[in-house]
């Protein structure tokens, strides 16, 4: 059988667009991420969160999967900015859990992602969401990008830290792949063997 895809490109530049089957529902493995990310940064704007936070990591946060943080003690403290940057450089998911219980939880994520205007992007389990029941599309995506781009989301200041953590992300067998020598790519991309 051929496997599903779903794909919109979008250049910036033109407004230019190709899109094949982008609004196709997949399960958002750790590209769920993104949009989390975001959040923390809004949120750093509107003072809610600060970057030197200290993060507990509880029993009931705690998960398997990508990342380290799930071989550290109950209790272990991090700051804010440490969580984040994990959560998006080595897609940890302890990370991810106590980054969406920072922000209030999986329903104000929800209602967070709905006000940008992502139709098909939500969080039905805290990770690891092994079964794939956390959906978003290539057009999601592309939408989210492009406000963060646009500067419809967040300060200049902020949007510049966004794009550098998703600058150092740490798995480069994919999207990065495809570069050639020196080209820059900010990206995030998920796994969770089904589907990439």
């Amino acid at each position: 059988t051929i496997p599903q895809t779903g794909v919109f490109f979008l250049d910036f530049d033109t407004g230019n667009y190709l899109d094949i089957k982008g609004d196709r529902v997949f399960p958002a493995a750790s590209t769920i991420k993104l949009p989390s990310l975001i959040a923390v940064f809004q949120d750093l704007d509107a003072g809610k969160v600060r970057l030197d936070d200290t993060l507990v990591m509880r029993d009931d946060l705690i998960t398997n999967g990508s990342g380290e943080m799930q071989d550290d003690p109950v209790g272990s403290r991090y700051s804010a900015r440490e969580t984040v940057t994990k959560m998006i450089t080595i897609s940890d998911n302890t990370a991810t859990n106590m980054i969406i219980d920072r922000l209030g939880g999986i329903k104000k994520l929800n209602e967070r992602f709905r006000s940008w205007g992502l139709k098909d992007t939500k969080i039905r389990n805290w990770l690891a969401d092994l079964s794939g029941t956390n959906t978003t599309s290539s057009k999601d995506m592309v939408q989210l990008l492009a406000l963060l781009v646009n500067n419809k989301l967040m300060s200049a200041s902020s949007k510049a830290q966004v794009l550098d953590i998703l600058r150092h992300t740490t798995m480069k067998t994919l999207l990065p792949a495809g570069l050639g020598p020196g080209a820059d790519i900010a990206n995030k991309t998920g796994d969770i063997g089904f589907l990439i």
